[in-house]
């Protein structure tokens, strides 16, 4: 487990037993993902390492990895900075794993992932019974269209909160009270 600038508290682990509770299951149950840049991506946990395929099925030549047999899983640090395990690669490595990052993050993983949603079974985010990021999730509620930039890759799966402005001479903006 990688730590930031020797930090030992309890965001270490976080998300450790949500990680590890979904990388049991996807030993038997597949993680099917589609990422729309780069297509199908099918992983199933082999030998610790969340292997990926091309296509529907887990079969064929592994297309990438999240993970190494030396450092297995996801650690909580990965989820918390959306890095490491989960920031490299290939490009279609990168698509799938910032929707990884996007599903613990959000407390929606399940076990198919799709880039134009990524919400949970009930297609709602932080309110499936999973642990989410807490920062987030707050950041979230308290944003006036749900939309808000609380994580890296937080705007994955149509949840960008940007304002895209073309031949705009000023903006300006209004803060509200910060305390009351």
């Amino acid at each position: 487990m990688t730590s930031q600038n020797g930090y030992s508290g309890n965001l270490n682990s976080y998300f450790d037993a949500t990680t590890q509770g979904w990388y049991s299951a996807w030993q038997t149950t597949p993680l099917v993902t589609n990422d729309l840049s780069t297509g199908v991506y099918t992983g199933l946990v082999q030998s610790g390492v969340l292997n990926f395929y091309s296509g529907s099925t887990p079969s064929g030549t592994v297309a990438f990895s999240v993970g190494t047999s030396a450092n297995p899983g996801i650690p909580s640090y990965d989820v918390w900075q959306c890095a490491n395990s989960l920031a490299t690669g290939i490009p279609a490595a990168k698509n799938v794993q910032k929707m990884i990052a996007a599903a613990f993050n959000r407390g929606a993983m399940s076990n198919s992932l799709d880039d134009a949603t990524c919400q949970n079974a009930s297609g709602t985010f932080y309110n499936s019974g999973q642990v989410p990021n807490p920062w987030a999730q707050l950041f979230h509620q308290v944003s006036s269209n749900s939309l808000a930039y609380a994580f890296p890759y937080d705007d994955v799966c149509n949840q960008n909160p940007s304002i895209g402005l073309t031949a705009t001479q000023s903006v300006t903006v209004t803060l509200g009270k910060f305390f009351s």
